[in-house]
């Protein structure tokens, strides 16, 4: 509740129309966080809508996330429920196009419509390699590997 409390006053805060709530992994050499942010419409400063980053997620120091068997399941559970207070509270859709599994693929709202389709799980993903085949996503990827040798 906290966390949702102080999301929605910066929202308010920020004189601009939500058009979306979002929920996106990133990581850096610390781990993966989730990165919650404010989808809001176009301005005199952007061509497109765009993010607005709020709040960052992560549970790295609680123990209880390493005897889980998801790692990220903690971060997931938040996200899920302040995206629905979020959601309600602004009538806006909530996007988390990755509950399940960490990865930094996967696009912003407003990017869906340039996003792949994974032909194995399903997921949206925007490829940020050139060395990975694009009908697949990174993550199917490593498991598909894994699985040949």
């Amino acid at each position: 509740r906290h966390i949702s409390r102080v999301i929605i006053y910066k929202i308010l805060g920020l004189k601009k129309t939500p058009i979306a709530f979002e929920a996106l992994w990133d990581a850096d050499k610390k781990g993966w966080f989730l990165e919650l942010g404010i989808v809001v419409e176009i301005d005199d400063h952007h061509e497109k809508n765009y993010s607005i980053l709020l709040y960052l997620l992560s549970f790295k120091n609680d123990i209880s996330m390493y005897e889980s068997k998801n790692r990220f399941h903690k971060e997931s559970i938040y996200a899920k429920l302040i995206g629905e207070v979020i959601s309600k509270k602004f009538n806006i859709p909530f996007w988390f196009p990755s509950p399940e599994e960490a990865t930094d693929e996967c696009p912003h709202w407003y990017e869906q419509d340039k996003a792949i389709k994974c032909g194995n799980c399903g997921k949206l993903f925007l490829h940020r390699s050139p060395y990975l085949p694009d009908d697949i996503c990174s993550i199917c990827f490593i498991k598909r590997e894994r699985g040949r040798k």
